[in-house]
């Protein structure tokens, strides 16, 4: 099996059964887990350190284009701007989620009823998780992979750092939402459309 970047974690679990001990240990496969649980798991792994992380990845930022503006003013200010914007959508992102979409798939499958558009909502999650890989993306390429250069301070290399972690968390996370929390929660809103015929 050729595994890339798009390889869907729940290929990799059946063509190499070994893997999934690893997934496991690292909560990545939750397909047998209620929705309830899923959206809690997501919340408190991910969410919940985001919003912490996300303010300290933007002092970074600010820190290292003050102090080393004139080595790299055009990159450290696209890097400063990208981060801004990362955090803003992100924080705005998990409101949502939290407030709307997670709270109607626990409706749906506590009581069979979705206070919402299922479908549009996941359809705009999905989005934003998209936009939000891009922006990780950008990151990426601005850093040249997270490589420090050689005026590295002790702060560039934690802004560094913590954007590599982020980068990494950000796919489990985005994988977990959009390759198992959405498609269970869409198939419960089939199987309750169903029911109801």
């Amino acid at each position: 099996m050729t595994i890339s970047e798009h390889t869907l974690i729940a290929d990799i679990a059946c063509d190499v059964p070994s893997s999934v001990p690893v997934f496991e240990r690292h909560g990545v496969e939750w397909t047998t887990a209620s929705l309830h649980d899923l959206t809690q798991h997501i919340v408190t792994t991910y969410h919940d350190p985001l919003r912490a992380e996300l303010p300290r990845l933007e002092l970074l930022a600010a820190r290292v284009a003050r102090i080393h503006g004139a080595k790299a003013p055009r990159l450290l200010q696209r890097i400063e701007s990208a981060i801004r914007e990362l955090s803003r959508d992100l924080t705005i992102h998990m409101r949502k989620e939290e407030r709307l979409l997670f709270r109607g798939i626990c409706g749906l499958e506590y009581s069979g009823e979705c206070a919402l558009p299922l479908t549009e909502a996941i359809r705009v999650a999905e989005s934003e998780h998209h936009r939000a890989g891009t922006l990780l993306a950008g990151l990426r390429a601005m850093t040249d992979g997270f490589t420090l250069p050689d005026w590295a301070c002790p702060s560039t290399r934690a802004l560094y750092e913590g954007l590599a972690t982020l980068e990494s968390a950000m796919h489990i996370h985005a994988h977990l939402e959009n390759n198992v929390l959405f498609p269970q929660a869409l198939k419960l809103a089939d199987a309750m459309a169903g029911s109801w015929t």
